[in-house]
């Protein structure tokens, strides 16, 4: 509705302006159990409470910086789709004053460790295609009520219950957010991994719908082919030149998961979805309709519940 988009606007200018975030996303202090793994701004734990259990996030930021992702923490915290990763809240951590988001905890982790580990192969085309299509279902989301994510890549995340949903939402703000400070200005920007990133990027345009768009296709082609995308080019020079000159990974060769392919369709949209100019390419509503049609004929993931 327009009367909430324009309140949700205000709200964001008046956390930007104040550097303080709604209290009602206040959390108190989780025990971090496990560490699990550590990216570009932050580490990711394991913490219970009670019988739940949670993803903690905690960002290498402090003092005044960390203030600067409550208007982005406003946004993702009014979020609610089946295919974005919900966030509960966030805190300080000790007297470090780290920034802490939390999430809930996705046992089966990113896709691409949930298709080795849960060997989702070719001849289980149909798991494969309603994976995708969980992916363009929370872009078209996001797209709808105007948000980018901005840094589409392996963020993808998977549930109990075998459903995609994308997370990291606000980390690439942020990270533009960091680059105005000189203390951080030497650390890589985290948004749009390279091989994600589509060629306008490249050239110094912003991010928007459509190289989100381009982003999707390359994990659509991973999905596909089971590996990532110029997973033969090992220079980042390389890789950006074969980019901005317009070249692109090939369909698949024939293989387990690859028989996808088979679906020409499928083919057709990630060439779509990748195209050099950007207005060319479809937007995520269109690509959920695609997806949804008789010739690919992806399923929705069916849910086991409120974050099975």
């Amino acid at each position: 509705p327009t009367e909430q988009r324009k309140l949700h606007k205000a709200l964001r200018r008046l956390s930007a302006k104040s550097q303080l975030y709604p209290q009602c996303f206040s959390l108190p202090p989780l025990n971090h159990v496990d560490q699990v793994t550590g990216g570009t701004y932050g580490d990711v734990f394991k913490a219970y409470l009670g019988d739940q259990t949670f993803a903690v996030k905690q960002m290498r930021v402090w003092g005044k910086v960390w203030k600067a992702f409550a208007k982005e923490a406003i946004t993702w915290g009014q979020l609610s789709h089946p295919n974005i990763l919900p966030f509960y809240g966030l805190y300080k951590a000790g007297t470090s004053s780290r920034l802490c988001l939390v999430s809930p905890w996705m046992e089966n982790g990113h896709i691409g460790n949930f298709m080795k580990t849960q060997q989702v192969a070719a001849c289980d085309i149909d798991k494969l295609l309603s994976l995708i299509l969980d992916i363009a279902l929370g872009l078209e989301y996001l797209h709808k009520r105007e948000i980018i994510h901005g840094d589409l890549k392996n963020n993808i995340l998977v549930t109990a219950a075998s459903k995609a949903c994308i997370a990291d939402l606000g980390l690439c703000a942020l990270g533009t957010t960091l680059s105005s400070f000189p203390e951080y200005r030497t650390q890589p920007c985290g948004c749009a991994a390279l091989r994600y990133k589509a060629p306008e990027l490249h050239d110094g345009e912003r991010t928007d719908s459509r190289s989100d768009i381009y982003s999707f296709a390359c994990l659509m082609y991973e999905l596909m082919a089971g590996e990532l995308p110029f997973s033969n080019v090992t220079n980042d020079g390389a890789l950006i030149r074969a980019v901005t000159d317009g070249k692109r990974p090939e369909c698949p060769p024939p293989g387990c998961r690859s028989e996808i392919r088979t679906l020409d369709a499928a083919w057709r949209l990630v060439e779509d979805c990748w195209a050099q100019i950007p207005e060319k390419r479809p937007t995520a509503a269109q690509i959920v309709v695609l997806l949804k049609g008789a010739e690919i004929g992806a399923k929705e993931t069916t849910s086991a519940g409120s974050w099975d």
